[in-house]
């Protein structure tokens, strides 16, 4: 977290749109970090064409590429939209409404930022105020984002609204937005509570594994929680078998999580947090989650995941099942 300087956002008007604002807000707040925040009207017209595709609708146009051609097609876009109907008038007042409504985006993202520093004691405020700069894109695309990444950005946001409904895979939107980003990620599909009320107080539940990508997610949860005042439990998942040699790994396991768990609650006492920490034994790890999220009554699980090559966004088979299985909200940091 202390590394990260700037931000990178794409949201919807949707509740989960809203709530990666307000992740966002705490993690700008916290650090004094600057943001851009991409308002996507539509999310269903976010393009596929990948950054090194040439010559399809969103492409970056390369040094040899003719340029000449791009903007005649440009051009004939433009004829065709007065064609069906779409005069200036009305594309300006389009416009203007677009602009607004990012504003009102931008709007959303400082005021988590200003709740958080109201929050904050004295020897936790930073100096760097919170520069918000927003952006509408009608039709955004992996080489859009790629474009705007070389700007430089330390992580990228997701929040789309199809993103919170339950199924195993993430909707094509957000991954061909995570697609034309290389770094970190982080994405969140909001559920239940959240969803109604996105600004609602938070219950955190952290798996963690000993991986750095669980580390870093542990990080991100006890930021966040400090800046809410919400409670925080970290889980650790242990897979054990019932054999004889089963029960000798075991002993050296629980040596194992108990390093795992102190690791984290140290991160927690530089944060001055006070922690929960749980061990389960279960076979598969997101039927442990989802008990321990029951068990608890956390209403977000925030899980380090790795992003795996392939078409789709995907972080795995445990982030696949909580997110086909989980009634509560998932922030997924991607590293």
């Amino acid at each position: 977290m202390p590394n990260l300087e700037r931000l990178l956002i794409a949201v919807d008007d949707s509740p989960n749109g809203k709530f990666a604002l307000r992740v966002a807000g705490i993690l700008a707040a916290t650090h004094g970090m600057p943001m851009t925040v991409l308002h996507i009207p539509d999310a269903g017209k976010v393009e596929s064409t990948m950054p090194d595709e040439p010559g399809k609708p969103g492409a970056v146009v390369s040094k040899g590429q003719d340029k000449k051609t791009e903007q005649k097609k440009s051009e004939e876009k433009q004829e065709n939209g007065k064609k069906n109907g779409k005069g200036d008038q009305k594309t300006e007042k389009e416009k203007e409404e677009e602009k607004e409504k990012a504003e009102e985006v931008g709007d959303v993202v400082q005021q988590a930022a200003a709740q958080t520093k109201s929050k904050q004691k004295k020897e936790e405020k930073v100096d760097a105020p919170v520069e918000v700069t927003t952006v509408v894109h009608e039709q955004p695309s992996p080489a859009m984002i790629a474009e705007e990444a070389e700007k430089g950005y330390d992580i990228f946001i997701i929040g789309l609204e199809k993103t919170s409904r339950k199924s195993h895979e993430f909707d094509d939107g957000a991954t061909n937005l995570a697609k034309g980003f290389d770094g970190p990620l982080i994405a969140s599909a909001v559920r239940s509570d959240l969803q109604e009320k996105p600004d609602s107080k938070l219950s955190i539940l952290v798996p963690v594994n000993g991986t750095e990508v669980s580390r870093r997610a542990a990080e991100v949860a006890i930021t966040m929680a400090r800046a809410t005042k919400a409670q925080v439990t970290v889980l650790y998942v242990a897979v054990r078998t019932a054999t004889r040699r089963g029960i000798r790994r075991g002993i050296r396991s629980r040596r194992n999580e108990e390093a795992i768990l102190k690791d984290i609650v140290a991160i927690a006492d530089g944060y001055n947090m006070s922690i929960r920490t749980a061990v389960v034994t279960e076979r598969a790890a997101d039927e442990a989650i989802l008990g321990e999220v029951e068990r608890r009554n956390h209403n977000l699980v925030v899980m380090g995941v790795g992003r795996r090559p392939g078409e789709k966004l995907f972080f795995g088979d445990t982030a696949a099942a909580l997110l086909e299985k989980s009634n509560r909200s998932l922030l997924f940091v991607a590293s």
